[in-house]
Parts: C-alpha cells; sequence; structure tokens
C-alpha cells in the first residue's frame, strides 16, 4: 500500500536529424551575429546537464561578451583604430570560438551515451513483492514459515549445548 512505487521513465532521447539541426542553429546563432549571442549555446548546455560548471562557463560568457562589447563601444567614433577595439573584438571573437567549441563537445558528450528512444519500465507480474521488515523464516501462527528467495543460510542459527568445562581432579 505504502512505498516508493514505480520510478518515473527515463527521458527520451530526441532524433538525430534534431540534434543536428538544433546544433547548427545554435552555432550559426552565434556566429552571424559575430558573437554576441555566443552565450545562447552555453545556456542550452546547461539547461540539458543541469551542472553547476556548466552554468558557471554560461554566466563567465554573459561577462566577456557585456566586456567586449563595453570596450569596443567606448570609443566615439565607429572605426576600429585603438588597442582598447582591438582587444574588445579578438576578445568577442575568442569567446565565440570558445564557446561554440564546448557547445558542440558537451552536447555531443551529453547525447553519446543515449540509445535509441527509452522503453518505459513495467512492473515484473511473477515476482512476490517485497515486505517490509525480516522476512518469515521461523515458524508462525499460520504454520511452518516461508524462507527468504534470496537468504541461503538460517536468520537463527539453531541453538547448540553449551560444552561441559572441563573436570578438575
Amino acid at each position: 500500500m505504502h512505498g516508493p512505487g514505480y520510478a518515473p521513465p527515463p527521458s527520451r532521447r530526441p532524433s538525430d536529424a534534431a540534434l543536428v539541426t538544433l546544433r547548427v542553429v545554435f552555432v550559426v546563432l552565434a556566429i552571424g551575429l559575430c558573437g554576441m549571442l555566443a552565450w545562447a549555446p552555453l545556456i542550452r548546455v546547461a539547461v540539458l546537464t543541469k551542472k553547476a560548471k556548466d552554468w558557471v562557463l554560461f554566466a563567465l560568457a554573459l561577462v566577456v561578451v557585456a566586456f567586449s562589447l563595453f570596450l569596443i563601444g567606448d570609443e566615439p567614433t565607429d572605426d576600429i583604430d585603438t588597442n582598447q577595439e582591438w582587444f574588445g573584438l579578438l576578445l568577442l571573437l575568442g569567446n565565440l570560438i570558445a564557446c561554440v567549441t564546448y557547445y558542440l563537445y558537451a552536447d555531443i558528450k551529453h547525447f553519446h551515451g543515449w540509445s535509441g528512444p527509452a522503453t518505459y519500465a513495467q512492473p515484473q507480474l511473477h515476482k512476490q513483492p517485497q515486505a517490509y521488515g525480516y522476512p518469515p523464516t521461523a515458524p508462525t501462527a499460520y504454520g511452518q514459515g516461508v524462507p527468504h528467495q534470496g537468504v541461503t543460510a538460517p536468520m537463527h542459527p539453531q541453538q547448540q549445548p553449551l560444552p561441559t568445562p572441563p573436570q578438575q581432579p
């Protein structure tokens, strides 16, 4: 009546076509906007894996993009002619390369171990349900107790007579 119940079914693996499409869309999105959305693939990885490391990398990518855009946009002219603007541009492009590379690595690694669509766990009808507490091994009020299936030795060893002490002359 009470107990843990059945385990929830495992999540299903998306098809290979859907995975490739998502990878292409996120990479094109990051590259197409010259690195300004380089954080977008990392948020997908962080949501998929739910690891603290991936959330930290996502936050770091956001900070790097904001800092590099600040460096580029700080000058009043539209031309990239100072060292500060060149550093901001190289930082933005380096962040783009790092984010896309890590995204492809983490996404492929995350889905590599999955094999096909998941099957739902069905209860085994031929197994007897496990009862709480110790299994019955001694005779009960209803007759002879049934030993537990996995136990090969009795739970309570039989009483043996105590050895008699040696006689002193």
